[in-house]
């Protein structure tokens, strides 16, 4: 069934000059020659050609602004002189750039139309295969992060392909200007994101389509960084940085993420009242209150993994809009929100002390935060719940729902990060009750992780999002084996080989986590090494002699035996075949052994005297 084009969403494109459209016209051999034929056509009937430079759009004012800043203080000077009945508009802000709120800047949306009519990706998709692909993300990752709605997407799809396939009956030079409306907006440029992750997750990172399409709305993206953006924009901005996460590219997802969670507080997305007023409609607030919680629990989940702040603090968040949304009807969000604010406790308990080497562990803030994250736990829903029990979780298992293995995700994942300063030299000896805590935890990581590879098929299929529990859990096994060996190596033998074995398995859906496991795999000789360098500690060496301390050791130089691994030679990984692929694994395994906690970093050898045997 047809129907208009997107609304709120004008169609805008640069003049090219006529060598380009020349040369864009000879590349349609397949059926898409008429290209520079149909821009003509569009042109004539009268879409607006328009071309801006950056300082053409002027500056725009937040929406909010805190009292500390100057733009709150001529608006209160303001409410004062009006009080008095004295005309302020001197004092006014200027208006907002068209398109802000309600949809991207038009200069966003300028892209090389002859690209994008004659060689967009989407010109590869049968539209059956663009819905399924929608579909699934909606089921899976689309379900914790409400970006956006999927009617409003699925029937968006359904449009753009049905004028796709008119053009392949009709040709380009008929309905050329349909053609670029359908591809030059916002609303395409959302779900070509959408599938581009979700082929990027199905595919273990080395997706040529997924890269293909991300490459599309690359420009798109780049502008955002440039502009005043609105709500779509966020929504961009989220997609683009789920997209890097799923190829373990955690440095560019954090900064894309700031980004996004910086627009948020210039917005006052965060502020119930802001929102109000700059959203009367109904729907219109959902959509903005949506993308602002989707922020708010992925920068979080992001900044946890890196170790870095947050932009979106706790504090800065209007309680009544953290209400409304735990009373409301969607079950996960509210799951998911208190634990963002238990993800923030934990990154200050691992941060809060800036490295000081002196700091003791605080048994009774551990204890507590341990308490809130398990009370968080149960009460869940049981149905969202996993069993501790590993007879239960067998049956379980039959019937299990995505959202519930993620939730078991994200408790596993608190608990074992809480625990690792108490696995760390010089803690693991004196706090054995609580070292024990985190080694049962990390245990049952691994254990409900490698059952999920061999009963579902969830963990084979999105290795890339199960990876940051399987490596967190396996630190802190190898962390306890290294650091108390005598205690936790006869506990932990099948578990450590069971955590190894889950790596070489998924490796083999996944070009980075293949590039990690040649890496980890000597790993398996660890007991002897450690076993080496115990011997050796009987021995007595003047300071003068011995090597220097190993604590922070990377990999590289804990084995120094381990071959370099050059990147795997496979053409259709594309930028994840690249150098850079390759050191952000290395970065990635590296930081097993450089956490930035508040203790003493929790793979730390300085306590031993190290030499290589003879």
């Amino acid at each position: 069934m047809d129907r208009s084009p997107p609304s709120n969403h004008s169609v805008t494109m640069f003049r090219r000059e006529d060598d380009i459209v020349a040369q864009k016209a000879k590349s349609g051999a397949d059926g898409t020659g008429d290209a520079a034929t149909a821009v003509a056509a569009v042109e004539q009937r009268g879409l607006q050609v328009m071309s801006h430079s950056p300082t053409d759009l002027g500056v725009e004012s937040p929406k909010f602004c805190g009292p500390s800043s100057s733009e709150h203080t001529l608006k209160v000077i303001g409410g004062d002189l009006k009080a008095r009945g004295i005309p302020t508009a001197i004092l006014g802000t200027a208006p907002p750039t068209s398109g802000v709120v309600g949809g991207i800047p038009r200069v966003v949306q300028y892209a090389p139309v002859m690209s994008l009519l004659t060689m967009d990706p989407l010109w590869e998709f049968q539209k059956e295969e663009a819905l399924k692909l929608v579909d699934d993300w909606f089921d899976e990752i689309g379900s914790l992060y409400r970006i956006a709605h999927r009617k409003t997407v699925l029937e968006n799809v359904t449009y753009v392909f049905d004028i796709l396939e008119r053009a392949h009956r009709e040709g380009l030079k008929s309905i050329g200007e349909e053609v670029a409306e359908a591809l030059l907006n916002n609303e395409t440029s959302q779900f070509k994101l959408i599938l581009a992750n979700q082929l990027t997750l199905e595919n273990g990172g080395k997706s040529h389509a997924a890269q293909r399409l991300f490459q599309s709305v690359k420009g798109v993206v780049d502008d955002l960084l440039w502009h005043p953006i609105g709500v779509p924009g966020i929504q961009l901005l989220m997609l683009v940085a789920l997209y890097h996460y799923h190829l373990s590219d955690d440095p560019t997802t954090g900064r894309i993420m700031s980004h996004a969670a910086r627009h948020c507080l210039e917005m006052g997305l965060n502020r119930l009242d802001v929102v109000e007023k700059i959203f009367p409609n109904p729907e219109e607030r959902e959509v903005s209150v949506q993308a602002f919680w989707s922020v708010y629990i992925f920068e979080r989940r992001v900044s946890l993994g890196l170790g870095i702040p947050y932009y979106v603090q706790d504090i800065l968040v209007d309680p009544r809009l953290l209400e409304s949304a735990l009373d409301s009807s969607e079950l996960h969000l509210g799951i998911m929100l208190e634990w963002t604010k238990l993800a923030g406790k934990t990154w200050q308990a691992l941060n809060g002390q800036h490295g000081d080497k002196s700091a003791e562990i605080n048994h009774e803030e551990l204890d507590y935060l341990e308490y809130q994250i398990l009370h968080w736990y149960e009460r869940i829903p049981p149905h969202l719940q996993l069993s501790h029990d590993r007879s239960e979780r067998q049956t379980q298992y039959k019937t299990l729902q995505y959202l519930q293995i993620i939730l078991f995700v994200r408790k596993s994942h608190l608990l074992t990060l809480i625990y690792r300063p108490v696995l760390q030299r010089g803690h693991i000896q004196k706090h054995q009750r609580h070292a024990q805590t985190g080694v049962r935890v990390a245990k049952e990581a691994i254990q409900v992780l490698s059952e999920l590879t061999e009963r579902t098929g969830l963990i084979r299929k999105h290795a890339l999002f199960f990876n940051h529990l399987t490596l967190t859990a396996f630190g802190s096994l190898l962390s306890a084996v290294v650091n108390g060996s005598s205690l936790f190596w006869d506990k932990l033998r099948t578990e450590f080989d069971t955590a190894l074995n889950l790596i070489r398995v998924l490796s083999t859906n996944s070009a980075p986590l293949m590039r990690l496991w040649q890496r980890l795999e000597g790993l398996r000789d660890l007991q002897a090494k450690l076993q080496s360098a115990s011997d050796m500690q009987f021995v007595e060496v003047p300071n003068d002699q011995r090597p220097p301390p190993l604590g922070g050791l990377s990999l590289d130089e804990l084995f120094p035996t381990f071959p370099d691994i050059p990147p795997i030679a496979d053409p259709s990984a594309g930028l994840m075949n690249s150098t850079l692929a390759s050191a952000q694994m290395r970065e990635q395994l590296n930081s097993l052994f450089e956490v930035p906690v508040s203790y003493d970093s929790f793979f730390d050898f300085t306590d031993m005297d190290w030499e290589q045997p003879a």
